[in-house]
């Protein structure tokens, strides 16, 4: 939904259009509100490096200890800091689906001297440092399990980004957005998807308060009106069906450019009146 999955353009060209300003996209595709918190920065990316030693030039195995915050969906390398020491992280891959890790390869940036290092070591993604003091737009959980207490997983992860954010002290600059349903083929109103998404939702409101954006309730009630599209007949039924209308979706979940464009227009709105 973030990085542009089925556009010409992402919501974030759309929102800098529309504020004037560079708007950095690190939205990545399929994966969880936990991944996307470890690559912004909340939650730790824990690893073992091979013989618990950086050498002083070249590459090392490293094993990575929880889940991969990178998919086929982004680019397999990633600039990345370890004990004050910048490098490339690379991710090494099985390329057949379902495109299992086999291991990652860190490479120093300059060669130096030979280091011992812990069991555990955190690896800090050089993307998520370089932006902990600018505003933010999180939109993460569509890919999250929401059975049961799996929805606080959704709300924990989340929250750990907002921590991340500095100033530690002050108000932070971030919006929340909503889960979007699918289609009503498989997420109408009364289904049992759409009800769980509509119970994160609810939580993400209650835990997130002001910060929290419902873009979904947007495009389905407001959207077209604002971008001046007469609905069609199967807009009608989606919107009926409390689901996004097709007019503004480029599959049975993803926006096209009419769905970023009403969006980014949302946002821009908001953003200038917080003086984010």
């Amino acid at each position: 939904m973030m990085g542009g999955s089925g556009t010409d353009k992402s919501l974030t060209e759309y929102l800098s259009d529309e504020l004037n300003r560079e708007i950095r996209n690190f939205g990545v595709g399929g994966i969880t509100s936990e991944a996307v918190a470890i690559l912004q920065g909340g939650i730790p990316f824990y690893a073992h490096i091979e013989g618990n030693m950086l050498p002083a030039k070249g590459k090392v195995i490293i094993t990575n200890l929880g889940i991969d915050p990178i998919n086929k969906q982004t680019s397999s390398f990633r600039e990345v800091e370890i004990e004050d020491i910048p490098g490339t992280l690379v991710r090494k891959y099985i390329n057949e689906p379902p495109y299992k890790t086999i291991h990652y390869e860190f490479e120093r940036t300059k060669s130096g001297t030979v280091k011992t290092v812990k069991d555990t070591c955190i690896f800090q993604f050089k993307d998520a440092l370089e932006n902990r003091s600018n505003p933010v737009i999180i939109w993460a959980g569509r890919n999250d399990k929401r059975k049961d207490n799996e929805i606080y997983k959704t709300r924990d992860n989340i929250q750990s980004m907002l921590d991340y954010l500095l100033p530690k002290d002050e108000k932070k600059k971030a919006l929340v957005l909503s889960i979007c349903n699918g289609s009503s083929k498989h997420e109408s109103k009364g289904t049992i998807p759409y009800n769980e998404i509509m119970v994160v939702n609810q939580l993400l409101k209650e835990s997130f308060g002001e910060y929290y954006i419902d873009v979904r309730s947007y495009l389905i009630n407001d959207a077209m009106k604002d971008l001046g599209i007469e609905p069609t007949e199967e807009d009608l039924i989606e919107i009926k069906a409390d689901c996004i209308p097709k007019s503004l979706r480029s599959d049975e979940v993803h926006l096209n450019d009419n769905g970023n464009k009403a969006v980014a227009k949302y946002l821009a709105e908001i953003i200038q009146k917080r003086g984010y």
